[in-house]
């Protein structure tokens, strides 16, 4: 699925956190807090310079069981996003391609190097 602010990607679900870590760096926002809404979902709240509010809406498809390594397979994630009280569909995008960004490189390794 892809659309302004919406990306699913075949990812680990244990990478998000640093994911939207290294996100927040690359758009200037600062993380505020995080809410599990059960084990398929996340919210990320998070806030601009300019005190706008932000948020990364995560949810994953199929079982939230680990993988061998104690660590859960890769698998279908969702990540929405909304940028300001209205919205705005430049920023949400970026917020989302910068996290999925993230999540393609650290898919089934430990670490990896932050890229431009």
């Amino acid at each position: 699925m892809r659309g302004p602010g919406v990306i699913t990607l075949v990812a680990d679900w244990d990478d998000l956190d640093a994911a939207v870590e290294v996100a927040c760096t690359r758009q200037q926002l600062a993380p505020i807090g995080t809410t599990e809404e059960g084990p398929h979902r996340r919210t990320y709240e998070l806030r601009s310079p300019g005190d706008e509010p932000a948020w990364v809406f995560a949810e994953r498809q199929g079982e939230a069981l680990p993988g061998t390594d104690g660590r859960s397979p890769p698998q279908p994630i969702t990540l929405r996003a909304r940028f300001g009280r209205f919205g705005d569909a430049g920023r949400e995008a970026a917020l989302v391609d910068a996290v999925a960004r993230r999540m393609r490189q650290l898919a089934g390794v430990d670490y990896a190097p932050l890229s431009p």
